[in-house]
């Protein structure tokens, strides 16, 4: 027998031997819990006793996704999409398997397929936070962030802000925003009541103004000995814009006298002067938070009809202080 035959009769009995592992810590293969197996037979009972049943199956696929991305396994995807399969046979697929069907694609790289089905389940439902979440991570993963960052804004009209600017910051930070994603993720957390972890998060970062700002309104809610410092650093720095004739601050300069100075007619003044000059979201939430504050009715029926005549949308307005009593806002 030659070289070449005896090296290939080698290889054939070590592939055919079994293989014993050294010692009994050795780990073969990771397997899921039995746990988290068991705890899916309910809904694989349900599945099988109702096959029509779409709900069952949207939530067996669910879990199943869930259970492979924990484990990362993607034999568990392939139980999801067979579990979806009868459904998108259909003629007229249900839109929420079109997203789940989109969602396993996507963790097994099938990008254009993905898209293709997120694109058919947004004609269907153009609210779907999810499916518009789905498809802004796929964006993401791609690479085409402009696009990315349109998928994230649509979230706000689902109602889901948190998640909104969680995509947004996420997508700002992979694209050289990442002084923007800091500031628009500290925003975040000023709004749902977590000034600590803004002074964590933006540690560090004092040099540059807005975020200089955020992390003086934090300390300042938080009521830290470190207040009066971000205070003063922060003014310092207005000072400084004002001799240099730099106005393009108003909105912090606003925003500023709003949540440090409680100064609200101060702040209403340069919200005002600065709606002259730039209309973006902030702005406008600036804006209507200093009215409210200050109680003028005339600045608030200003933007009501700003709103009313540009057909402007945003859920988080219903959130934020509209004329009335005073209450907390960030």
């Amino acid at each position: 027998m030659t070289a070449a035959g005896l090296l290939a009769l080698a290889a054939a009995t070590a592939i055919a031997s079994p293989y014993t592992p050294p010692s009994d810590d050795t780990v073969i293969e990771h397997v899921p819990a039995r746990s988290q197996l068991e705890r899916l037979a309910p809904l694989r009972d349900a599945v099988a006793a109702a096959p029509r049943d779409l709900g069952s199956s949207l939530a067996l696929a669910t879990a199943y996704i869930d259970l492979g991305r924990r484990n990362s396994d993607p034999r568990f995807i392939a139980y999801a999409q067979a579990a979806l399969l009868p459904w998108l046979a259909q003629p007229q697929p249900p839109e929420r398997a079109l997203v789940l069907q989109a969602t396993t694609l996507q963790y097994l790289h099938q990008f254009d397929a993905a898209q293709a089905l997120l694109e058919r389940a947004l004609a269907l439902e153009p609210l779907d936070a999810q499916a518009w979440l789905t498809r802004a991570s796929l964006l993401e993963l791609r690479g085409d962030y402009p696009a990315a960052r349109h998928a994230c804004a649509r979230l706000v009209r689902t109602g889901d802000e948190f998640t909104a600017l969680t995509c947004l910051a996420s997508v700002a930070g992979r694209s050289g925003e990442l002084a923007a994603s800091l500031r628009a993720y500290a925003d975040l957390l000023l709004r749902t009541g977590r000034p600590r972890e803004v002074v964590l998060l933006l540690a560090g970062s004092e040099a540059q103004d807005p975020l200089l700002l955020r992390i003086a309104i934090a300390a300042h809610r938080l009521e830290s000995p470190e207040a009066p410092r971000w205070r003063q650093a922060y003014e310092e720095r207005l000072r400084a814009a004002e001799r240099d004739g730099d106005s393009t601050h108003q909105r912090e300069q606003a925003l500023y006298l709003l949540e440090v100075r409680d100064d609200p007619a101060g702040a209403l003044e340069y919200a005002r002067r600065n709606w002259t000059m730039q209309r973006e979201p902030a702005d406008l939430h600036v804006y209507m938070r200093a009215a409210a504050r200050a109680n003028s009715e005339a600045d608030c029926m200003r933007l009501a009809r700003w709103i009313t005549e540009t057909r402007y949308e945003d859920h988080a307005l219903s959130t934020l202080q509209q004329c009335g009593p005073p209450r907390e806002a960030p």
